[in-house]
């Protein structure tokens, strides 16, 4: 059974959490104390801790109109902002929810309009994006209080581009109306600004943003993304790690979510082959996630990808990578060995390759591996010529392997038993003309080793978690054992 990848890159465009995972990495200063002194030349003292009620103290700070007071009162609530990020992100959820709630925020983000000192801006910056990363409902009361009208005029200061940036990558990693937003916004100007940046942070800013503008269904109108994938194509061949892995990020969401993704395949398949091969584990996890995509368009691409040695690839990461790279390589496995011609699919049974997904689904302790590998093994028993099956029913492993996928926990567990059983009864029909020496269907035999004829039959009383419909398909194997395979007794 075809799937479309919903879980890899959550799974492709979430990957691995860029909007925490960077933001963590900003300098930090020291852990704020619980009680800070504010002093302005006018000798106004006032203390702001961590309690709520000193939300309120700055709020009145900030409404002093004495630019000392400002920029004294917005440089510790970028450090409140700091020590928070360092405790627990449900406290800087609260303090974030205190300054929207209080009308610190908006106040925060008209003084950006205003001529105080650029540090004082990015103290400003600084809050908003740490609330941008956190939730949405934060996201959606920074657009309420105009951070785009804010933040847009000021693109043109070098020193606040990357911290304007990091907020517009933030907010439109959220809905496809946040990123429609930033894009209607931002994008054409942003776009414009690429030649006239050199610092390789804000570039890779602005590569995150182009790839979150692949993000989401409905996509994009494709006249308008264009100018964007172009530029990920173009970085994409650039020897800077940071750059590579937002325009694969980018590709991932162009597959998953594009529906005319087919007229970019065919330049994008050199790009994934050569990153599949990448030593950077998430650069090559979104090069094989793009493959699996791909695999799934046509089975033209399929061969274009196999031209390119895309089998070879896929062995390689199954003995060498870590498993969260090799669960993308089996969805790509997947998906390749469903949607290509039956001599593909032959091809990949009798090559070896199925016999390591085996190998792989019946020593792993890994569950989702194991299910990954049992979908690689499904997709085949459907798709696969009476040669095909020949291969998989004299492949090393393949009947304990089968047996421990009749018994395996999983979501979604009715779709994959009942394709499973689909698979076991097209190799009982095979046996029929494998019979050995005392009459017997070798396949059966094979089967009856494992248990796996006595697991079949306790799902067809399995009522409790399969339909009838599944219950009558193992009942009805069971009765091809029954006819001339063994004796009813046995059972």
């Amino acid at each position: 059974m075809f799937r479309k990848n919903e879980q890899n890159i959550n799974d492709a465009c979430t990957l691995r959490s860029q909007r925490l995972n960077g933001l963590r990495e900003k300098k930090r200063d020291e852990m704020l104390k619980k009680k800070r002194i504010l002093d302005d030349n006018n000798s106004l003292l006032q203390v702001i801790g961590l309690n709520d009620n000193d939300i309120d103290v700055a709020m009145t700070l900030l409404q002093q109109n004495n630019q000392s007071s400002t920029i004294s009162t917005l440089h510790m609530l970028h450090k409140i902002c700091n020590a928070l990020g360092k405790r627990s992100e449900a406290a800087e959820s609260h303090y974030y929810d205190l300054l929207i709630n209080n009308g610190v925020m908006r106040k925060m983000i008209e003084l950006l309009k205003t001529n105080i000192p650029i540090n004082s801006k990015k103290d400003i910056l600084f809050v908003v994006i740490n609330c941008s990363s956190c939730e949405r409902h934060h996201v959606n009361a920074l657009l309420f209080n105009g951070i785009i009208e804010a933040t847009l005029p000021l693109l043109n200061q070098p020193e606040l581009q990357l911290d304007i940036i990091w907020t517009y990558c933030n907010i439109s990693s959220e809905t496809v109306d946040t990123r429609n937003i930033i894009f209607e916004n931002s994008g054409k100007l942003i776009l414009s600004m690429v030649p006239t940046v050199s610092d390789p942070e804000i570039l890779s800013k602005i590569a995150w943003l182009f790839s979150n503008f692949c993000r989401f269904k409905p996509s994009i109108p494709e006249q308008q993304l264009e100018p964007f994938i172009n530029y990920l194509f173009n970085i994409s061949n650039q020897d800077n790690p940071d750059l590579v892995l937002q325009a694969m990020t980018g590709f991932v969401s162009l597959c998953e979510n594009n529906d005319n993704c087919y007229r970019y395949a065919t330049n994008l398949i050199p790009v994934v082959i050569r990153y599949s091969r990448s030593i950077n584990d998430n650069i090559c996890l979104a090069a094989i996630s793009c493959i699996g995509s791909i695999a799934s368009i046509s089975d033209v691409l399929i061969q274009s990808l196999i031209e390119n040695d895309v089998l070879s690839i896929i062995a390689n990461v199954l003995d060498q990578r870590d498993n969260e790279i090799i669960r993308s390589a089996l969805w790509a496995l997947s998906n390749l060995v469903f949607c290509a011609t039956i001599n593909v699919a032959n091809m990949v049974c009798s090559n070896g390759l199925l016999r390591s997904v085996i190998f792989e689904g019946a020593t792993t302790v890994s569950t989702p591996l194991k299910i990954e590998c049992g979908w690689v093994l499904i997709n085949a028993l459907e798709k696969v010529d009476s040669m095909g099956l020949t291969y998989i029913s004299q492949t090393e492993g393949i009947y304990n392997f089968i047996s421990q996928l009749l018994v395996i926990e999983l979501t979604n567990r009715e779709q994959f038993v009942e394709n499973l059983l689909i698979g076991i009864r097209r190799l009982l029909v095979l046996g029929e003309e494998m019979i050995n020496d005392e009459g017997q269907n070798e396949i059966a035999v094979s089967f009856e080793e494992v248990d796996a004829v006595n697991l079949i039959n306790n799902l067809s009383f399995d009522e409790f978690s399969l339909s009838q419909s599944i219950q009558k398909i193992a009942s009805d194997i069971i009765h091809q054992f029954y006819d001339g395979y063994f004796d009813e007794e046995d059972f």
